[in-house]
């Protein structure tokens, strides 16, 4: 099995046992302005024109975040997976809500190029990069999917997060949170089996694979692909929440970039 096929298996696993019901996202849906969305984010978006745009959302897990974009601002979404049962979960959720989305089933780098073109804006959202070794692929998928002028927005775990240990890690030093103890450069493959316990019950499952990389793999990844960057803000904040409960101070741990493609 490919480790695409891995991850593929281990996130349907880990889905399969959830700690949460669908019907909650369908009642926050329903009861709430805007659910799900990062803050930071939420507030880039708040300054978009996205009313009747088609706003694209690889690795869209259980589409709760795509769907709380389309509600608030009236946009049209699409959202890809390759997880077949949170697909399944997020058209269910669009249907329940009547929110203008829908949900493909197809791993990112093999979206099927019909859908090419047609994004006004792709949305890529926390713990997202890392399952994809190669970053040149990937944001060349982006740009292919984006409109002329098509604008891309991203808000993830920043590359100097990987540099230090989370709590539950073997180099980790309750004392010194604060030390850097892995390769900024190292391009690490991180090899777990944890069941994602924040978001299921399973305590063991098959292989996640991901990977680290730096700020200059993705920059160059981004531009090469013609995407110009316009902004590129660094917070403090670990949104991921990998960090455990005492993450370093006065280190970058997330960032969120808006590029244009050319």
């Amino acid at each position: 099995m490919d480790k695409t096929q891995s991850n593929k298996k281990a996130w349907e696993e880990v889905y399969n046992h959830k700690n949460y019901e669908v019907e909650d996202i369908v009642h926050a849906l329903k009861n709430e302005e805007a659910p799900f969305l990062d803050e930071d984010l939420l507030n880039v978006l708040r300054d978009l024109p996205l009313e009747n745009k088609t706003v694209y959302h690889p690795f869209c897990n259980n589409g709760r975040e795509l769907l709380s974009l389309c509600k608030a601002f009236g946009a049209k979404g699409v959202g890809f997976d390759f997880a077949a049962n949170m697909v399944a979960d997020a058209n269910k959720v669009a249907q329940e809500t009547t929110i203008n989305a829908h949900f493909v089933e197809s791993d990112v780098l093999s979206i099927p190029d019909a859908y090419n073109g047609k994004a006004d804006y792709l949305m890529i959202t926390v713990g997202s990069l890392a399952w994809v070794k190669d970053l040149k692929a990937l944001f060349q998928r982006f740009s292919k999917l984006l409109k002329p002028k098509g604008k891309l927005l991203v808000v993830d775990s920043h590359p100097v997060a990987d540099m230090f240990a989370a709590d539950d890690e073997d180099n980790y030093n309750p004392d010194h949170p604060n030390l850097a103890v892995n390769d900024y450069f190292s391009r690490k493959e991180w090899v777990s089996n944890d069941g994602m316990p924040y978001m299921s019950t399973l305590k063991q499952s098959s292989t996640f694979y991901d990977h680290s990389f730096t700020i200059g793999d993705l920059l160059n990844a981004m531009s090469g692909a013609g995407l110009v960057l316009e902004s590129f803000e660094e917070f403090s904040e670990d949104k991921a929440g990998i960090m455990g409960v005492a993450p370093p101070k006065g280190v970058p741990l997330s960032f969120l970039l808006i590029a244009q493609k050319s």
